[in-house]
C-alpha cells in the first residue's frame, strides 16, 4: 500500500504576459496579461497491490486525483467583423464578404480537477503456462476555460476494460489473444443542445505471439484490429493492423541474430483524432500514415557471461544486461 503527493507549478510563458497587443495578424490580435499568477497543480495517488503466492492470484489498486488552480486560459473574443472587397477572378468583379476578428487575452481559471481509478486482476495456472489478466480504468475530467468573456467547463468520461489471456503450452509457443472496449464521452457547457455530446465506443481486438522451432528459428506476429463507433465523416474506422517477422540466431553461444520484419502489411493503419473548439463544436480527423514497410536487422552480441542454467533440459538465454529470459 503506497501513498504519494507533489505538487507543480508553471510559470506564464513570454506570450501569456507580454504587457502590449501585437497585431502581426491584424484580424486576430493577441494581448498579455502581465498580472497572471503561475499555475499550480496538487497530484495525489493511492495504490494497493497484494499477491498470494499459494493460489498464484494478483490484485491491485489505484486511485490519482489532480486539482488545479490558477491554470493560464486562452480567452479569444470575437469583434464586430468587417466588410471587406476583393477581387473575383472568375467572374471578373469585385466581390464584397464579412471578414472575421477576434481578440485574444489570457485570464486564470480555478477548479480544474480529474480522477483515475484503475484495478488489476489476475491468475496464474498449471505452473504459470497459462494466465488470466483482467485489467481496467475509469476516468473522469472537469476542466475550466473561457470563450468570449464566459466562463464554461468541459467534461469527459471514460470506461476502459481488457481481458487478456496469456497461453505457454510449453516452451517453443507463446499466444497472448486479448479483448478490449473502450466507451469515452465528452461535452461542454457551451452546448445548448445536450444532443451534441460525443459518445465514442471502440471494440478492439489483437492478438501477438512467438514461434520457435529448429531451434534457431522463430516467427513472431502481431495483429490487432479496432471498431470504432461514434465519429462520423471517416472513411475506415475498423483498420486492421498486421505486423509479422522471422529471427534466426547462429553460432553456439546465438550471438549473432538476423531478423526481417514486415509492419502493416495490409496499410491500414492510420490516426483518428477528435478536437474540440471554444464554440462548442468538435471536428473528427483520419490521417493515414506510412507506416507499412520492410525491415531487415542484424544483431551482434559480444558479452560472454559465465554459466548456462538449463530449465526443462533446454539452456536458458540471457538479455543484454545478463539477467535470464524465463
Amino acid at each position: 500500500l503506497s501513498f504519494v503527493y507533489s505538487g507543480t507549478n508553471r510559470e506564464p510563458d513570454f506570450s501569456e504576459i507580454k504587457p502590449f497587443v501585437d497585431r502581426t495578424d491584424p484580424n486576430n490580435t493577441v494581448e498579455g496579461n502581465p498580472n497572471l499568477k503561475q499555475t499550480f497543480t496538487n497530484s495525489y495517488s493511492l495504490d494497493y497491490n497484494n499477491y498470494f503466492p499459494n493460489t498464484k492470484f494478483n490484485i491491485a489498486f489505484g486511485l490519482n486525483g489532480t486539482f488545479t488552480d490558477d491554470n493560464v486560459s486562452r480567452n479569444r473574443v470575437d469583434l464586430p467583423p468587417d466588410t471587406v472587397t476583393r477581387f473575383n477572378p472568375v467572374t471578373n468583379k469585385l466581390d464584397t464578404a464579412l471578414q472575421r476578428k477576434t481578440a485574444t487575452t489570457f485570464v486564470n481559471t480555478s477548479g480544474s480537477h480529474g480522477y483515475v481509478g484503475r484495478y488489476t486482476i489476475a491468475k496464474q495456472l498449471d505452473d504459470r503456462r497459462y494466465s488470466l489478466s483482467l485489467n481496467g480504468n475509469i476516468s473522469y475530467s472537469y476542466n475550466n476555460s473561457i470563450s468570449n468573456n464566459v466562463l464554461y467547463h468541459t467534461t469527459n468520461w471514460r470506461f476502459d476494460e481488457r481481458f487478456g489471456p496469456r497461453i505457454n503450452p510449453n516452451d517453443n509457443i507463446e499466444i497472448n489473444p486479448s479483448v478490449g472496449y473502450d466507451v469515452s464521452r465528452q461535452f461542454t457547457s457551451l452546448r445548448t443542445n445536450g444532443s451534441a455530446a460525443t459518445n465514442v465506443r471502440t471494440l478492439s481486438l489483437a492478438i501477438n505471439g512467438r514461434t520457435y522451432f529448429l531451434k534457431t528459428f522463430q516467427i513472431h506476429y502481431d495483429a490487432s484490429q479496432q471498431f470504432v463507433k461514434g465519429l462520423t465523416g471517416l472513411t475506415n474506422t475498423s483498420p486492421l493492423i498486421i505486423d509479422a517477422g522471422l529471427q534466426k540466431e547462429f553460432f553456439a553461444r546465438r550471438q549473432l541474430t538476423l531478423t526481417f520484419d514486415i509492419f502493416d502489411l495490409l496499410h491500414q493503419n492510420n490516426a483518428i483524432q477528435q478536437e474540440f473548439d471554444q464554440s462548442g463544436g468538435y471536428t473528427n480527423t483520419q490521417s493515414n500514415t506510412l507506416s507499412r514497410y520492410f525491415l531487415i536487422g542484424l544483431r551482434l552480441n559480444l558479452q560472454k557471461w559465465s554459466g548456462r542454467p538449463t530449465r526443462g533440459g533446454r539452456e536458458m538465454q540471457r538479455r543484454g544486461d545478463g539477467s535470464f529470459i524465463y
